[in-house]
């Protein structure tokens, strides 16, 4: 008995698989090629429009009037690349920070000298009220990171640290510098960060950065996710990947989905926008304020400051 091989039914499987590759590419090419001519649709659902990674969106023209200046010790203790600026979140609110500390006697006994003993409660409300304030100083706010970074003790074990960082985060400050824009035509209602650590692989989580614009002559506003993952080193950093941008219009539709885009990222530092291949090491840490270094090949170093929800 001659058997054919291989038998007809696996020339036909071959076929139709080939066939949905072929369509599955079509498909997909006339979705990029129909983005625009789709964002009469997308306003009329107000669906999340996924742009993917934005990591490489260039930027043509930045006015340098925008521009925000580096000031003070800021500008030393950053390096070249970097300068000291603060990120102006509209509606951004203050709140009391109180932690536990140990005693001045027990820091005296350690070694530590007199001048270095701090009273950590009463920086850590002074740098919220600073944060807060219409006239930020910069040279203070030096000031008071650089008491909390010497009197903080890192965590090591990877369970309290997915304690105290998980939840949600308002992004308040930044030393990265910033090309500015226009706040006749955008404002940031709130910048913020979501933090979830994996339930079964404590190492690993995910990290969500939510940008909350309006475009104030279009009348429109909505949210920008930069989603990301993020893995903990053996220094425990958070090593972060970008995953994906999704940009959801909430009121309206804006009328150049790119535009927006570019403003948006001029707007907030780079570590926010597109944290792609970020490190980021957490210099200080309580219940209701986080220090954290971040440094990237691509973007520098800067420190960013976030206050709990």
């Amino acid at each position: 008995v001659e058997v054919a091989w291989p038998p007809p039914w696996c020339c036909c499987s071959a076929g139709v698989m080939g066939l949905r590759l072929y369509f599955g590419r079509v498909t997909a090419l006339l979705g990029l090629l129909l983005l625009h001519s789709t964002v009469g649709w997308v306003s009329h659902t107000h669906s999340p429009l996924r742009i993917g990674r934005l990591h490489t969106l260039h930027v043509a023209s930045v006015d340098p009037s925008l521009s925000v200046p580096p000031t003070g010790e800021a500008a030393k203790a950053t390096p070249p690349k970097q300068s000291a600026s603060s990120s102006a979140v509209d509606g951004a609110s203050s709140v009391a920070s109180a932690t536990a500390v140990e005693g001045t006697g027990e820091r005296l006994a350690t070694g530590q000298r007199q001048e270095d003993v701090v009273d950590v409660p009463e920086v850590t409300a002074s740098l919220i009220r600073e944060l807060g304030s219409m006239n930020l100083d910069h040279d203070h706010v030096d000031v008071l990171v650089g008491q909390l970074e010497r009197a903080y003790t890192p965590i090591h074990t990877i369970g309290f640290l997915n304690l105290g960082m998980a939840g949600e985060w308002d992004f308040r400050y930044t030393t990265s510098s910033l090309p500015g824009h226009d706040p006749r035509r955008l404002r940031l209602r709130r910048v913020a960060q979501r933090v979830a650590p994996g339930e079964e692989k404590v190492q690993r989580g995910n990290l969500t950065n939510t940008i909350t614009w309006d475009l104030v002559e279009e009348g429109s506003s909505g949210t920008m996710e930069v989603k990301c993952d993020y893995a903990v080193t053996p220094k425990g950093d958070l090593h972060v990947e970008l995953k994906e941008h999704v940009l959801t219009p909430v009121v309206g539709m804006p009328s150049d989905p790119v535009e927006l885009c570019g403003m948006l990222q001029r707007a907030v530092p780079p570590e926010v926008f597109a944290p792609d291949a970020t490190d980021m090491h957490i210099t200080y840490m309580d219940a209701d304020i986080r220090i954290v270094y971040c440094s990237s090949q691509k973007f520098g170093a800067a420190r960013n400051i976030f206050t709990r929800r």
